[in-house]
């Protein structure tokens, strides 16, 4: 993304404004309750736990703790920003880190304001506030993001299906209302919209092309347009002296 990602900016907000009013209408709504669960909560909970079974208790285990705390949230998001600087550009990667560490930030800053109470029994470990789930925020955002850097169907397709998962994995888990996570998935899809084009135009400004680190290419990829030949080094060979005998 150059700096010309800015003109499209007005649209971009626009779009990441439409995607944010479910949040706000959900949020609105928990204050109303007094942070209690809504009508949509209570029915999704009794829903889920009918499907409580061991095997499917461990995969929702599995699925929470990929999609979120420290590997989720952090290591996850660094080895993909490192694919993206080896397959890509240290932009996107740049880009990628930058924008999913910051909406992990904005979660918690809006979690402790709001500090909605989590739902009983829960069936994994959590901290003390509920709305909005970062474990969803977190990959909408992420997901998003890269689908965002990376145009192909397979990165569409995962910015649909894992946000998803993680929100029948939180709300199955109970540490999660469902409002807490269809807030959360609009949260996450409208800080990457903004972000993404925001931080790649920032990044162009503040560091040019010219001044850019570059990746030195790896023994199979070709050298990039523009990049300097170096000549192979000549094998000099010196014949040795014959000397004859007396």
């Amino acid at each position: 993304m150059r700096p010309s990602a800015l003109r499209s900016l007005p649209a971009t907000i626009a779009l990441a404004a439409a995607c944010l009013v479910p949040f706000v209408v959900l949020l609105v709504a928990v204050l109303a309750a007094d942070l209690q669960p809504l009508a949509m909560d209570t029915r999704w909970a009794t829903t889920v736990a009918s499907l409580t079974s061991p095997a499917m208790t461990s995969f929702q285990q599995l699925v929470s703790a990929v999609g979120g705390d420290v590997l989720g949230g952090i290591v996850v998001p660094l080895l993909v920003g490192l694919v993206l600087w080896r397959v890509r550009s240290w932009r996107a990667a740049t880009v990628f880190v930058v924008v999913v560490l910051g909406s992990a930030v904005v979660v918690q800053v809006v979690k402790h304001v709001v500090a909605r109470p989590r739902p009983p029994a829960a069936l994994a470990p959590t901290d003390l506030t509920s709305f909005p789930s970062g474990h969803v925020t977190n990959a909408a955002t992420l997901t998003l993001v890269l689908a965002l850097l990376v145009r192909r169907r397979w990165t569409v397709a995962l910015a649909v299906v894992w946000p998803v998962l993680m929100i029948v994995s939180r709300t199955y888990l109970h540490v999660h209302w469902l409002s807490d996570t269809l807030a959360a998935a609009s949260l996450g899809v409208a800080v990457a919209l903004v972000a993404t084009p925001v931080a790649a135009a920032l990044l162009d400004r503040m560091v040019p092309p010219g001044l850019a680190p570059q990746r030195e290419p790896t023994p199979l990829e070709p050298a990039q347009h523009g990049d300097p030949v170096t000549p192979a080094p000549r094998q000099i060979t010196r014949r040795a002296r014959v000397t004859p005998r007396a």
